[in-house]
């Protein structure tokens, strides 16, 4: 489940607000409350923040291929693998080879996000592509290659 960022943001000062007050009027009773209620706000907010502010902007870029003719393949989508379940990281928009097999990200991703390369006819391919300059060879389906 996605929680928007702002929405985190705006329950940790809530929550701050709340602990802050009940400290000054020594309520007990609600600083043990507020406190309870901030721990998963707190969670969230340092998931957020290590995530996606201070995420460093790793680029990726490479060529795709045909794995027995070499030649470049266009059009190859190229996403986030777990894009489904994480959509703060899925690439926007949707990245595809150009002409020459050429692709370039140039988004905040994670050093360890793996990414699905899909082309009709040809096999799925899920790597972190790590390097820059990589050059990734797509196989053809069966049915197709014969």
């Amino acid at each position: 489940m996605f929680i928007p960022p702002y929405l985190i943001l705006i329950a940790a000062a809530a929550i701050l607000i709340v602990l802050f007050y009940s400290i000054k009027k020594k309520n007990k009773i609600l600083i043990f409350i507020s406190t309870i209620a901030a721990l998963p706000i707190l969670y969230l907010t340092t998931d957020y923040l290590t995530k996606i502010v201070f995420a460093a902007k790793t680029e990726r870029s490479g060529v795709v291929i045909d794995k027995e003719t070499g030649k470049p393949l266009e059009g190859v989508r190229i996403e986030n693998y777990r894009a489904f379940s994480n959509s703060e990281f899925a690439l926007n928009p949707a990245i595809t080879t150009d002409k020459n097999g050429y692709f370039h990200i140039k988004q905040k991703i994670n050093e360890n996000t793996q990414f699905s390369l899909d082309l009709e006819s040809y096999i799925g391919y899920v790597s972190e592509l790590s390097k820059q300059g990589d050059t990734i060879k797509l196989e053809k389906t069966k049915s197709d290659s014969e």
